[in-house]
C-alpha cells in the first residue's frame, strides 16, 4: 500500500485565478468606458441612451430582468468563462504556467415596433431588436479592441500576454436561443486571452549552515577544500 497522503501546503489558499480576474476586468472595462461614452454624449448634446448597456457576469438567464420592466429594455451583455488550455511550450513549470483561455461575451437586445408620424414609416419589433443588437455588439467590439484597452489597463501586471482578440462573432434569434419574445436578438463574441497562471509552491526555510568537505585527490593526496558557512552566526 502507498504511504498515506499528508498536507504539504502550509499557506491558506486565498486567491483568485487569473482567468476569473480577466473575466471581471473585461466587464469592468466595459462598465467604465460605457459610462464615459454616455458622459461624452451628454457633453455633445446627444441622447445618452444608445450608449447604455447592462453588464453581467456568469448570469444564466439575464434577460429575465426584463419581465419586471416596461419596454424599451436596455440591452444586456453577459460574460462567462468557457474554457482554458495550458500552453506547454511557454510554461516554465507546473506552478507557473501559460494558458489560452476563452470567455464568452453574449449580448441580448429587445426591439419595440415603431410607427412614424401618421404611419409614414414602420419598424417591426424584430428589425428593431436586430438593430439594437448590432449597436450593442459594435460598442462591445470597439471598446474591448481599442488600442488604449489592448492590455485591459493592467499596466505592468504580468497576467495577460498581448491583447484581447475577439473572434467567432455570431448572431442568433429568439427561437434559436429559446428567448422569451420574438423581438429579442442576440450576439456572441469569444474573447481569446493568453495569460499566466500560478499555483501554490513549496515554501522554503531560512538557510543557516552549509558544510563543504571535499576529499583528497586519489593520485596526489592533495586536500582541495574543507569549508563551513555559518549564516546564523554573528
Amino acid at each position: 500500500m502507498p504511504t498515506p497522503a499528508t498536507p504539504l501546503i502550509t499557506e491558506l489558499i486565498d486567491k483568485t485565478d487569473n482567468l476569473t480576474v480577466l473575466r471581471d476586468r473585461l466587464a469592468e472595462v466595459l462598465i467604465v468606458e460605457l459610462a464615459n461614452q454616455r458622459a461624452l454624449a451628454v457633453a455633445a448634446s446627444r441622447d445618452p441612451a444608445p450608449w447604455d448597456l447592462r453588464i453581467f457576469t456568469e448570469a444564466r438567464r439575464p434577460w429575465e430582468e426584463w419581465h419586471a420592466e416596461q419596454p424599451p429594455h436596455v440591452p444586456i451583455v453577459n460574460l462567462s468563462i468557457m474554457s482554458s488550455d495550458i500552453d506547454e511550450r511557454r510554461s516554465a513549470s507546473s506552478i507557473d504556467t501559460v494558458h489560452a483561455g476563452k470567455i464568452a461575451i453574449d449580448g441580448y437586445a429587445a426591439g419595440v415596433p415603431f410607427e412614424g408620424p401618421g404611419g409614414s414609416t414602420h419598424t417591426p419589433g424584430g428589425l428593431a431588436g436586430a438593430l439594437a443588437r448590432d449597436r450593442a455588439a459594435t460598442l462591445v467590439r470597439n471598446i474591448l479592441t481599442a488600442g488604449a484597452n489592448s492590455e485591459l489597463q493592467l499596466n505592468g501586471e504580468k497576467i495577460l500576454w498581448g491583447g484581447v482578440i475577439l473572434s467567432g462573432y455570431k448572431t442568433f434569434s429568439a427561437d434559436e436561443a429559446h428567448l422569451p419574445a420574438p423581438t429579442v436578438s442576440g450576439f456572441q463574441f469569444i474573447a481569446d486571452l493568453v495569460y499566466n497562471e500560478t499555483s501554490s509552491e513549496e515554501i522554503g526555510v531560512p538557510l543557516n549552515y552549509i558544510a563543504i568537505d571535499l576529499r583528497r585527490a586519489p593520485l596526489t593526496g592533495e586536500l582541495h577544500m574543507e569549508v563551513d558557512f555559518d549564516y546564523a552566526g554573528p
